[in-house]
């Protein structure tokens, strides 16, 4: 027999809202690495068309912090449909992980058929597609990837 049997439901207010969504970063890098040991880049390229409006961002992680559900970013890229980055993060040679949101038309802009963004913290929301690497991003000294 259910618990619930009988049971009046009312209808309440919610506790939290929905971030509403903001325009999207300008194409390149929002954050990167400095100093004297920063000789190596990493730069992207978003492979879908103008007319998918796909978006994607990029986080480039330690690797050594690569099971942690958030681990802090050593750079930041964000790159429009069929866009790059054109010089790319500067980072210190070492091994890195690569986590890549892209966002899909869901509750985005109809009319310029953009993707929802919804700032670094929420990225594309819940209709967003979330990956990570599951090798190492190897980083030589004096490198352009």
């Amino acid at each position: 027999k259910s618990k619930l049997e009988g049971a009046q439901f009312r209808p309440y207010q919610a506790s939290h809202r929905a971030p509403e969504p903001v325009e999207w970063p300008k194409t390149g890098v929002l954050l990167q690495q400095s100093g004297p040991l920063c000789t190596s880049r990493i730069g992207f390229k978003n492979c879908h068309k103008e007319s998918t409006g796909i978006a994607i961002f990029v986080k480039v992680c330690a690797f050594e912090d690569r099971h942690e559900e958030r681990p802090k970013a050593l750079a930041k890229v964000f790159c429009e449909p069929g866009c790059q980055t054109d010089l790319g993060a500067s980072l210190p040679f070492g091994l890195y992980h690569i986590r890549v949101a892209a966002g899909h038309n869901w509750e985005g802009d109809p009319d310029n058929k953009k993707a929802a963004w919804y700032d670094e913290k929420y990225l594309f929301g819940p209709a967003g597609s979330y990956m990570k690497d599951s090798d190492v991003t190897r980083l030589g000294p004096n490198t352009n990837l």
